[in-house]
């Protein structure tokens, strides 16, 4: 993709920044494919560095695609295609913002007292997958699942404590980047019966 002309002109030099949409923070690891559309079949795929960074300094001038292949681990892929043009002995920057995945925590309560509920199990998948992903409540009656893709979730209690009785209804909750979804699922103490014995 590099050739150089007779009369010496400088080449253009390109630099891509990969930040962190919420904090501006430079990001690596993220893999981009860079083409020049006048010849789609030459491409250079490259990773950001340490600082988010990619610098190439011998294209071609000309207009060029540049396409995120792979985000960094825990955000979500850009698929935005993005035109650039270089020009002869000028320098281009271009910006791309990654968004993080979400979260997802679930808060399991005694719907009685409030206090936390430890030990009780979910599935959780995303709403057009059948994947399951199974989690239990920790001594504080939360369970936290991290970096998921955005999107809607289905909740679903399968196991409770002894002496408690099952939330059978599923609850649903939409994603979405930079943030934590939260869902709270409360149980009531299963009732008892008191028999006492009078002598008549």
């Amino acid at each position: 993709m590099c050739i150089r002309d007779s009369t010496n002109t400088q080449m253009p030099a390109f630099r891509l920044v990969k930040l962190d949409s919420y904090n501006s923070q430079g990001l690596p690891g993220a893999t981009f494919r860079i083409a020049k559309i006048q010849d789609g079949t030459h491409y250079l795929d490259r990773i950001t560095d340490m600082n988010g960074e990619i610098n190439i300094s011998d294209l071609e001038p000309g207009v060029y695609s540049v396409v995120e292949m792979d985000a960094p681990e825990g955000y979500v892929k850009d698929h935005h295609e993005y035109h650039v043009e270089l020009f002869p002995g000028k320098d281009s920057t271009l910006v791309v913002n990654n968004e993080k995945k979400p979260n997802l925590k679930i808060v399991k309560t005694d719907a009685v007292t409030g206090a936390p509920l430890s030990g009780v199990t979910f599935t959780v998948n995303k709403a057009d997958s059948s994947t399951l992903t199974t989690v239990k409540t920790d001594a504080n009656g939360e369970a936290l699942l991290t970096a998921l893709d955005p999107g809607v979730y289905v909740v679903r209690e399968t196991s409770v404590p002894d002496g408690y009785l099952l939330d059978s209804e599923p609850q649903t909750i939409t994603l979405v980047p930079n943030k934590t979804g939260t869902v709270r699922f409360r149980n009531y103490p299963k009732p008892t019966l008191t028999i006492n014995k009078v002598d008549s």
